[in-house]
This record gives C-alpha cells, structure tokens and sequence, in this order.
C-alpha cells in the first residue's frame, strides 16, 4: 500500500511535468510557425528589394563608369589643351630654340621617370586586382562549401537528437523495468521470509502431535541419509500419501503414531540406518515399514453405499502400496457407528466413524472428542503447501536475480550509448556553430574584399587615364623637339585646340548629367542596400536562427521520454494494484485456513 501510495505520487508529479513539456512544446511549435510564416514574408520581402537593387546597380555602374571614362577623357582633354597652350607661349619663356630644346629634354627625362613609375604602379594595381578576385572567387566557394556542410551538420543534428531521444526513452524502459524488478525482489525477499516462518510454524505443529522421541529419531534419520547418502529411504508414512480433508479424522485415529512410520525398500536399509544409530548414540524412537518385508492379500470389500475402503480414497505411489494395505488396508470408514459394529461383526475388518468412533474386529469400542484443530494430516498438508510455495518463491526469486542482470547488463550498455550520443551530440553543435561563424566571417571578409577590389579598380582606371594623358604629353614634347620656335601654332594645332574645347565642354556637360544620374541612382542603392543588409537579411538570420533551434531542440525527445516514463508508471501502478488484491485474496484464504 505504501509503494502504491508512491507510485500515485510519482505518477502525479510525471503527469504535472508532462503537461508543462507539452506547453512548451505546443509554444514551440506555434513560433515555428509564425517564424515560418514571417520568414515567408521576409523571403518575398528580399525578392523585391533584391530584384529592384539588381535593377539599380548595373545602370548605377554604368553611369558611374560612364562618369570616370568622362573624366579620364576630360583629363586627357585638358591636358593636351594646355599644352597647347604653353607651346603657343614658349617664345615667351625661351628665348631660342637651344634653350627651349634643353628644357623639352629635361621635361622627357622627368616625365618619362614619371612614366615608368606609374606604370609599374600600375601592374602592381593590376595584379592586386587579379589577386583580390580570385580570392574572392575563392572565398565565395568556400561559403558555398561551408554552407552546405552547416546543412548536413543541421541534418546530423536532427538525426542525432531523434537517435537520443529513442535511447533516452529506451533507456527509462529498462530503468523501470529495473525498479519493478527490484520491487518484485524486494517483495519476493518478504514473501520467502513469511513462507519460511509458515513453513517452520507448520513443521512445530506437526512436529508438536507426537513426542519427542519420535521427532528425535526421525531427525536423526533425515541426517544419516543425507550425510551417509543411503538410497531406499522413502521417509514418514504420512509424508507419502494424501487424501480428502473430510477423511482425516478417520484417517489419523486409525493410523495413530504410524504415520511416522519410516517407509524403507528393504530391511536392510532399515537395519544400517539403526545400526549408525547405535554407534553414534544417536537417541529417538524409530519404527520402519520395508517394502521387502510388508505382505499383504486382496481383499473383498463389501459393496455398500454405508461403507467404503479407507485404503481406496489414499492416494500414493503405487511403490508404497505394501505399506498403505498394511496400515489401512483392513479397514472400513462406515456412515455411523451402528453401521460400523454391524460390519465389523459380519466383515471382521476395524471400521470407523469420519468422526473417529472405532470399532475393532474383535469388538472393542473406542471414541470420544477429537481436536481437529491439532490435526497430523492438516498440519502436514500445511507443510507440503509452505514447502511448495517457499520452493516456487525461490525458483521466482532466482529468475528474478537474473532477470535483473541481464537488465542491469542491457541498461549499463543503454547508458553508456546515451552518454556517446549527448557527446556526439555536444560535438556536432560546437561544429555546426563554429562553421556558422566561419561562413559569416567568410562572407565579412568577401564584402571586405569586394569594396577593396572596388577602390583598387577605380584607381586602375585612374592610372590608366594618367598614363594616357602622360604618354600624350611625352609624345607632343617629342614632335616639337627639333622643330622651329614659333609665337603662335600652327593652323592645324589651333584647330586641335577649337575641338579641344568643344569637346571639354561636351565632356563637362556629360559629366554633370552623369553626376545626377548617379547621385538619383545611389541614393537608391543604399537605400535598398541598407534595407537588405541592415534589416532584411539579418531578420532572416535571425529566423532561420530560431527555426534551427527549434528544429534541433531536445524538448521534444524529453517530452517522448517523459510520456514513455508516465505510461510505465501507469503500468506499474496496476501491477501493483494486481498484487495487493493476489496478496489480499491470499491472506483471505489463509484466514480460511
């Protein structure tokens, strides 16, 4: 009642604690769902943005390229105008042809120092280029790569996670299997204690009905047998047959202090068993019964419905038959008392009464009140059913002690492939979180590299226009080196110079329409830029976040477990309630007893 009292407690405690996984279960699956659905919006949010930014860029660039090409060009442009220029005032700075041809000479030298500087500038800008384009092509497999392993990790993850919780609850199974066997041990230990102090309490009572030196020599029996291993001793006549309760009165009278007869096979069994006896001094009151020496003749019965054979309702081994028509064979259990003077007188048998009235064969009448509570057979019944049951609670107990190490040997096995899987488990998120970090460092470090490759470009295209308009310059003081120093330039150089300037302002004027072209454009750009990467993409990290979580969260196993552990607390409750209303019924037919 106690342990059930428990059970109910625990099976309480389970239930409360079930419902609050289930709670948290049913919110998480709730906000997997919003999340899910928010994350739908998102993703079409980024369609939009993503599709228009995709709009965006390719006419920002182009105006942007279109820009600096103007630039360069304008550059180029300016440059050779005001050489012109200066050519056109150089019978102002020189004063002959000499002098200015030295200064067109030293002018060379510098810029073509100039020249080879910028121009192994500019294949170190180049292959900067080269370089951060290929590590960004490099880089962008590997976020690929990463990405798809953070994948595979999730569906490890996932794998694992339904792998433990399988093992968890396997591994509740057998514990409470475990504490049921421990249970059914503890109470099997209770019951084969009150069996055996029945069974002793049974064996005094018997023991109780005859004296002591019967008791002594049977004893002493029972111990030359089993330490000098004799065969052939078959033990107390009472001891080897049964019969009907009602036929124990009867039975009893007529058999008296032979039924601690011992049945042997020979007599000579009987004879080495006393002569131990003797030479061991060994004290008690034996009378044998062998089966060699026992005689007996067929006997006709009378049929009647009055009496009937007290041999016929014994039943025994036919081995012992010698010793039963011995002891009972002459005798008849009559309806009354008349009935039986009547046929002990006309059968010359003993006959008696189910209330234990005799009549001899030779007339003596005996009777009186006898105690059945203080009966031989009813005692002995009372041990054979302890001796039986103590037997059968031991065979039980025995399995049970097995039981509980193959048990204990399966959950030893089931723990340690729980603890294997937590470990793996531990390992594959510490992984799954590491290459997250590494897939967003990764792509910090592309954008990284992408503005880079951008600055580098734009100085590319920078250097490539100052080389242009310095090779120009080096090419104009090469044609006028060696030529005539004139105050004015030539028709075909004051031509150059008109469609210079035109072609200045036509450039500036590009350039101004390009300038407000892109501005429209950039101011565009970052804005879908910034509603991509400063709130679209990092809401949906953040959701794909929190779905990862949920997905890969234990709490579903523990729930599964925790509903496995009710349902066999369910079982052991009414296990429990089986065996209290066994042992109630038990105790009840005790009682009887």
């Amino acid at each position: 009642a106690e342990e059930r009292q428990h059970q109910i407690r625990e099976k309480a405690k389970l239930e409360l604690d079930l419902k609050d996984l289930d709670d948290i279960c049913n919110d998480d699956l709730a906000t997997k769902g919003s999340s899910a659905e928010e994350l739908a919006q998102v993703e079409e949010q980024i369609k939009t943005a993503q599709e228009t930014l995709d709009q965006v860029v390719p006419q920002f660039h182009e105006q942007k390229d279109l820009e600096e090409s103007c630039n360069s060009q304008l550059r180029i442009n300016e440059q050779r105008r005001a050489e012109l220029y200066a050519k056109k005032g150089r019978n102002l700075e020189f004063t002959d042809q000499k002098k200015r041809d030295e200064w067109i000479r030293s002018e060379l030298k510098t810029y073509g120092s100039n020249l080879s500087q910028k121009e192994d500038h500019l294949k170190t800008v180049e292959r900067e280029v080269t370089d951060t384009k290929e590590k960004i092509a490099k880089i962008t497999e590997e976020i690929k790569e990463r990405s798809e392993n953070l994948d595979e990790r999730k569906k490890e993850i996932e794998e694992t996670n339904k792998e433990l919780g399988d093992a968890k609850i396997k591994r509740d199974e057998v514990q409470n299997k475990r504490k049921e066997l421990w249970r059914q041990d503890s109470n099997f230990e209770q019951s084969l204690n009150t069996s055996k102090e029945q069974l002793d309490e049974a064996e005094r009572q018997l023991r109780s009905t005859v004296s002591k030196a019967f008791n002594n020599g049977i004893d002493a029996i029972k111990k030359i047998v089993r330490e000098k291993n004799i065969s052939g001793v078959y033990g107390p006549l009472i001891e080897n047959f049964k019969c009907n309760e009602k036929f124990f009165t009867a039975v009893e009278v007529t058999a008296g202090n032979r039924l601690f007869y011992i049945i042997v096979d020979t007599d000579k069994t009987a004879s080495q068993i006393l002569s131990i006896m003797n030479k061991n001094k060994m004290s008690g009151e034996v009378n044998f019964l062998p089966l060699n020496r026992l005689s007996y003749k067929e006997i006709q019965y009378p049929t009647s419905n009055d009496v009937i054979p007290m041999v016929s309702k014994l039943e025994y081994n036919q081995i012992f038959k010698p010793a039963m028509e011995t002891i009972f064979g002459k005798t008849l259990i009559c309806r009354s008392l008349e009935i039986a003077s009547q046929y002990a007188r006309n059968e010359h048998m003993d006959c008696i009464t189910l209330d234990g009235d005799q009549v001899s064969r030779r007339g003596a009448l005996t009777g009186g009140y006898y105690d059945k509570r203080k009966s031989r057979l009813d005692s002995q019944r009372q041990v054979w059913y302890w001796n039986a049951k103590l037997q059968e609670e031991e065979t039980n107990a025995t399995k049970i002690k097995g039981d509980m190490e193959e048990v204990d040997s399966e959950l030893s096995k089931l723990v340690s492939a729980v603890q294997k899987l937590e470990t793996k488990q531990i390992q594959l998120r510490e992984t799954y979180e590491r290459q997250k970090m590494d897939v967003q460092n990764l792509s910090v470090e592309k954008k990284q590299l992408e503005k880079h490759l951008d600055t580098k470009t734009r100085l590319k295209m920078s250097l490539e226009g100052d080389l242009t308009a310095l090779r120009g310059t080096v090419a104009s003081l090469q044609q006028e080196l060696g030529t005539e120093l004139l105050s004015q330039l030539t028709e075909t150089e004051q031509e150059e110079v008109k469609k210079l300037n035109k072609e200045i302002a036509s450039l500036q004027s590009q350039i101004r329409e390009c300038l407000e072209r892109r501005s429209k454009l950039e101011v565009d750009k970052n804005m879908y830029e910034n509603l991509l990467h400063n709130n679209l993409y990092k809401r949906r990290d953040q959701l794909l976040s929190n779905i990862d979580e949920l997905g890969m969260s234990e709490r579903k196993q523990d729930f599964d477990s925790k509903k496995a552990e009710f349902a066999q607390a369910t079982v052991g409750m009414e296990t429990t309630k089986k065996r209290l209303d066994w042992l109630e019924s038990e105790m009840e037919v005790y009682t009887k007893k």
